[in-house]
This record gives structure tokens, sequence and C-alpha cells, in this order.
């Protein structure tokens, strides 16, 4: 994916006095020649766009006209996060009264660019606001990146997202861009999170019935060591599918942290998945079923909170939170244990 930022109109200037700067800024554009143009505009200040519009019109006209081709363009109203209240950063605790002024803001740019006759192919509020931090916690802004060690870029973390629409931006970039190549590429390049994401998922899958099948053994204990092996290497492919090189040393411990203090609420679900085993001398077959059960429930946790910590880029406690979930959620109805109560 290639972006040319044309800067403001009016930061441009111009190289010499046979063309203005924005006849050179429209050569550049040609010269790039973009499959889809982004007019960002910005969601707190209501700026006279109308220079801005009657720009993107003779961009518009002269693409048409080397290309033979209608120029995409789409409006998108940025920083929607500093629309007051300000301080409400996260999206999902967006209130009524500030997706309404959000929605006033685009309405009015809307009727601007509709009244001086520009096409375009659809216009969206997003906000882009993410913060980062490294490995051990410090948290940095996008300027400062760049000047990190090599190994905190490569395991940047997000330490908040607030990004808001920015999957429907995708969408209707996809839609608006005519090129067939391209607009596989973009869809390529935007959907590689949730390709990597349903694999890691698959995966989860098939480990948790591998863990089942394991933990259906009827020695107590001769499944321990295996079934921990098993958790740890779903903890490492998952990480190596984000991108960490993680050893199977980091990932047991990752499975310790997330499963309970000092690893003790992980090692009380091991030991009850053995014990139930205990149980085939009174009801042959009967404890295994359990213990499967149990094996399975905890390898799923596990590859869940590797997915929301390593894949979805969320910090340790909120992993923790998704085994949590997890585990409850299966305890429900999905444990071994049929709906009247009996193995």
């Amino acid at each position: 994916m290639d972006i040319f930022d044309t800067r403001g109109i009016a930061e441009s200037e111009s190289v010499n006095d046979d063309i203005s700067a924005e006849e050179m800024l429209i050569r550049e554009i040609n010269e790039f020649s973009p499959d889809v143009a982004i007019m960002m505009l910005n969601c707190t200040h209501r700026d006279d766009i109308i220079k801005d519009v009657e720009f993107m019109k003779k961009v518009s006209k002269d693409y048409a006209k080397i290309n033979d081709l209608r120029l995409p363009i789409v409006v998108v109203v940025n920083k929607c996060d500093d629309m007051a209240p300000s301080r409400i950063k996260s999206p999902d605790d967006y209130p009524r009264n500030k997706v309404e002024k959000i929605n006033e803001v685009v309405q009015y740019y809307k009727g601007i660019i509709i009244k001086n006759g520009l096409k375009i192919d659809n216009i969206i509020p997003v906000s882009s606001l993410i913060d980062w931090q490294t490995p051990d916690g410090l948290e940095v802004t996008v300027e400062e990146i760049e000047n990190l060690p090599q190994y905190d870029i490569d395991n940047l973390a997000i330490a908040f997202d607030g990004r808001y629409r920015i999957e429907d931006l995708y969408n209707i970039l996809e839609a608006a861009i005519q090129d067939f190549e391209a607009q596989m590429g973009l869809r390529m390049a935007a959907r590689l999170h949730d390709v990597v994401q349903r694999f890691a998922r698959h995966l989860v899958k098939i480990f948790a019935g591998i863990a089942g099948v394991i933990a259906t053994t009827p020695i107590p204990v001769s499944d321990i060591y295996i079934l921990i092996i098993l958790q740890t290497l779903l903890v490492a492919l998952i990480a190596a599918l984000s991108g960490k090189d993680l050893s199977l040393e980091t990932a047991k411990e990752f499975i310790s942290n997330v499963c309970g203090v000092a690893g003790v609420g992980y090692g009380l679900r091991i030991a009850a998945q053995q014990l139930v085993k205990f149980a085939n001398v009174a009801f042959p077959g009967a404890g295994s079923a359990v213990s499967a059960g149990i094996a399975a429930l905890g390898t799923s946790g596990i590859g869940n909170a590797a997915i929301a910590f390593y894949i979805d880029g969320k910090d340790l406690e909120e992993a923790k939170k998704k085994f949590k979930e997890m585990k409850e959620k299966k305890e429900k109805g999905d444990n071994g244990v049929n709906s009247q109560g009996t193995v």
C-alpha cells in the first residue's frame, strides 16, 4: 500500500514562478495516480472547506482527463475522540450527545461539499487514536517510537485503543476503489488481522480437542506434563502468528500469569482434572470424561487469553479477564455436565 500525503493545500509552496503551488500539487497527484483520494477534515473545527472542495474538483477533473477514469473520493472526518466530552476516549463509552455532535459536523461538511458540486463516494467520521507502550510498560507517543531500541519497536503493544469506525472506513475504501487488483490489495492488507485471528481461533479448537483426548487416559497424573507442553506450544504458536518470537519458557510464564498468581489457580485446576480420574474406580470412564472436559476447557481458555494478549494487543489484565470469561461461559453449560446435572 502506497500513500501520497499532499499536506494541506495552504501548506504547499511553489518551486518557481512558472507553476503555482496548486498546479504543482495536482501534477504530483496525477503522477502518483492514486486508486482513491481521501479528503481529511477535522471533527472539532468547522473549517471553511470551500477552497479544499474547489481544489478537489480540479484534481478529479484532471484525473478523469488523464486516466479516462473517475477518481473515487472518500471524505474522512478525523479526531472524533476530541469532540466534547473529550475526556471520554473509548468508542464503546461515547455518550449519545457526543455521537450526535459528531454526526452534526459530518452533516455540516456534507452539505458544503454537495452544495459546491464535488462528487464524493462517501463521508465517514473516525478516530485513529492509539496509545502505545513498550514491553516494560513505558507509554510512548507516535513521534517517539522511531527513537526506541529495535527490540521495543518490534514488541510494541497497544496500551489504549480508541479507534472509532476504522473497520467501516476499510469497507468504504474497498467499495470506492474501481481497480480490481488495487481493491484486492486493500482487502488483503486490511483483513490480515482477521485472517490471523481466525487461524489462531482454529488452532485453539484443535489444541483443545487434542487436550480432551489426552486427558481421557484413566491413569491420574500421567497426562499432566503432556498437557502443559501442549498448552505451552499453543501459546508460542499464537505469539508467532502475531509476529513475536516467543520461547517455550516465556510461554509457560504467560500461562502462569494468566491462570493465577504464581500459577496457583492453574495448578488447582490441573489438580481437579487429575482427581476426578479416581471416579473411574467407582464409575468406569466417568472420571475420564470429566477430566477431558476440564482439560479442553483450560486449553481453550489459555488459547483465547493468548489471542487477546498477543494478537489483539490487550494487556495482561485483559488477557486474564478473557480467560476468566471463557471459563465461566464454559462452566455454565459445556463442562461435561448435562442439563440434568449428571455426568
